[in-house]
């Protein structure tokens, strides 16, 4: 019998090299790696700022691999003039080839936001004016940018707000053309949801490489039991494909339920 040999660590733990000591959650809260492995991005929602250690402005590392080594990529990832306590590198998500990074922040103060970052040879900047939500119903706008999603060919992007309309959750879209990145759409919303009134918590998002499927997980729907919405997209435009994807019953009677659904009518569907 084959045994197969233990994973085995690739080299050193990596550390920023700009991180310091500070009171909250800093590098690896959360990460992102690009299709061929060979680009992570590391979120630091946590990092304070050096002057002032009371403005929690969060940033981002990227780190790299050749040869088999990581190294970090250029200095930390930063924006200017967005305000105190941003919790940049909330969220982190990156596309296929790693040339473009959607990072959320301040899910949890009053401006949450997210911005895009774009690499052109090995060095990084920001792509355009910051993404916000429209629409929302609630503030501090619902813990936008909580959750982010993009692309494998890095032109389409989502963000969550799972606090939005009273916990109901929402996802919006964001599409890049010619370098410009703008809303595509209203904000998406999944229907069928079970004791909406209490929120469903509608906010975890997840792309196709091209950007046309949406999946929005909510966890809080049918007293935490939980759900999961698809969205297809075509011709720019967004709409819920079936009914929630929902886990009505608990253990292995919801996988026999769904494996037996499955089976007799090719969908996911409960």
């Amino acid at each position: 019998m084959l045994s197969t040999p233990p994973p085995k660590q690739q080299g050193e733990k990596l550390v920023a090299a700009t991180a310091f000591p500070t009171k909250g959650p800093v590098e690896g809260s959360s990460l992102a790696l690009s299709g061929d492995g060979n680009t992570a991005v590391i979120g630091g929602p946590g990092f304070r700022n050096p002057q002032n250690v009371d403005d929690v402005t969060g940033t981002v590392w990227i780190f790299v691999r050749r040869g088999g080594v990581w190294s970090q990529q250029g200095g930390r990832l930063s924006v200017s003039g967005a305000g105190p306590s941003l919790y940049l590198g909330t969220s982190v998500s990156i596309s296929a080839d790693g040339n473009t990074v959607i990072v959320g922040g301040g899910a949890t103060g009053p401006n949450p936001r997210a911005w895009i970052f774009t690499r052109t040879n090995g060095a990084w900047s920001g792509q355009g004016p910051a993404l916000t939500a429209s629409g929302a119903v609630s503030q501090p706008v619902g813990s936008f940018a909580a959750q982010v999603a993009i692309s494998g060919d890095g032109n389409t992007a989502a963000i969550d707000a799972v606090q939005d309309d009273g916990a109901k959750g929402a996802a919006w879209i964001f599409t890049r053309n010619h370098d410009v990145w703008t809303e595509q759409g209203p904000k998406l919303v999944g229907t069928g949801a079970i004791n909406a009134a209490q929120g469903a918590g509608q906010g975890a998002v997840a792309l196709s490489f091209d950007g046309n499927t949406l999946l929005l997980g909510g966890g809080w729907d049918n007293q935490s039991i939980g759900a999961t919405w698809f969205f297809q997209r075509e011709n720019g435009n967004w709409a819920q494909q079936g009914t929630s994807w929902l886990a009505r019953v608990r253990g292995d009677r919801c996988y026999k339920a769904w494996r037996s659904r499955f089976q007799r009518t090719g969908t996911p569907q409960l």
